[in-house]
Parts: C-alpha cells; sequence; structure tokens
C-alpha cells in the first residue's frame, strides 16, 4: 500500500484496522512514528522493511507474533516494547537493528527464529524468558556488543551460529541438564 513511500513521516491507523498486510511500509525511509492498532494479533512479514527513520515502537499486546523481516534493516529503532503475549520472533524479524540496546522478552516467549537479531551490533542486555524453548540459526550472529547470556532449562535447540562473532561475549549460564 504505502510501499517505498519515501516522504511518509507518520502513520495513525484506527483501532478497528485488525491486519496490515505484509510489505505494507516496506522502504518508508523517512518514517519515524507509527501508532499500531490494539486488535492486532500478529505483525506481517516485511511490515517496516527498511524504515531506516522509525526510533520507537509500542506493539500492543494483543500480538502474539512477529512476523519475518518486520522491522529488517530499521536502523534507528532504539526503543521497543514487545507484547506480553508474544509466543514468537520471526526470521530476521529485527536484522541489522544496530541501535538496539536492550530486549526483554515476555515470559510467553517460546521461539526466536533464525537471524531474528542478526548484526545487531549494540544490543548488550537479553532477558531470555524460562517459556523460551528454540533460539535460531544465526539468531544473535554479530551482536558484538553482547556481554552475558543466561540459557533458560527450557531451551531444547540452539541453531547454528546463534551466537557467532559475539566478540564480547564473557559470560554463558548453560541450564544443569546441559542442552
Amino acid at each position: 500500500i504505502f510501499f517505498y513511500c519515501s516522504s511518509l513521516t507518520s502513520i495513525n491507523l484506527s483501532n478497528n484496522i485488525k491486519s496490515i498486510g505484509s510489505d505494507t511500509f516496506f522502504g518508508c525511509k523517512s518514517l519515524k512514528s507509527v501508532d499500531i492498532p490494539n486488535e492486532l494479533t500478529s505483525i506481517s512479514s516485511n511490515l517496516f522493511y527498511d524504515c531506516s527513520s522509525l526510533k520507537s515502537i509500542s506493539l500492543p499486546n494483543s500480538i502474539t507474533l512477529i512476523g519475518n523481516d518486520v522491522f529488517h534493516g530499521c536502523i534507528s529503532l532504539s526503543i521497543i516494547n514487545i507484547p506480553d503475549y508474544l509466543i514468537s520472533i520471526g526470521s530476521g524479524a529485527f536484522y541489522n537493528c544496530t541501535s538496539i540496546v536492550s530486549i526483554n522478552m515476555p515470559n510467553s516467549l517460546v521461539s526466536i527464529e533464525n537471524a531474528s537479531f542478526y548484526n545487531c551490533n549494540s544490543l548488550k542486555i537479553i532477558n531470555f524468558p524460562k517459556s523460551l524453548t528454540k533460539i535460531g540459526d544465526y539468531s544473535f550472529a554479530f551482536c558484538m556488543s553482547l556481554r552475558a547470556i543466561d540459557i533458560p532449562d527450557g531451551v531444547l535447540t540452539i541453531g547454528y551460529y546463534a551466537f557467532y562473532y559475539c566478540s564480547y561475549l564473557t559470560t554463558v549460564k548453560i541450564p544443569n541438564g546441559g542442552l
């Protein structure tokens, strides 16, 4: 709908909107603020792909799924409110979001898919919930500011190169039973 509307700076969506299609704001490089409707249950793939001016976003608690590549390339995104009932973070969801410093994940989160936080090189703090069972391939690759991680007991799968090139990672806590 607004694919590559490069001068668009703000969007105010009605709370009556229940879904927003994939790629809707793809490449809206000047977009700085968006009001997300309270009725949405998922954020579609590529929704804010390459919205490089988007600095913060608050997702309503109705969101249970963040789709693939939703915030891919949102290099100014530094503040994100993750919904309380989120179950899954899609592949590449925050790929190359180089301004994110910390992520507080909700107690409902079950899976972090492949390359979700790839090259989030300012990311220093991650709080994994006890509900988490999967950390996908390359999930936190090139998160060079990451210092410590505590893998919850419930994690069954850590994908290939999940923490590849986390060059300042000094402390990793692995569950008692191993992986």
